[in-house]
């Protein structure tokens, strides 16, 4: 019985540790869209945006030439 209740309480932790991590990558991110002064916080949204642009580019021409 003892190691059913570990094993539900190390499921516990580490859903609460996945919750943590999702609450902090959001809050990266908004903090990056909300406030960026930061350099490194900027040149990090540019990078993603500018890959998501070209990969965006690359589908619709790649679509493009299969018609």
């Amino acid at each position: 019985m003892k190691t059913a209740s570990v094993g539900s309480s190390a499921i516990k932790m580490w859903s609460q540790e996945k919750q943590v991590k999702k609450i902090a990558l959001l809050h990266i991110l908004f903090y990056c869209d909300i406030n960026c002064r930061l350099v490194e916080c900027r040149l990090f949204l540019y990078i993603f945006l500018f890959f998501f642009v070209v990969s965006f580019c690359l589908l619709f021409i790649s679509s493009l030439a299969r018609k």
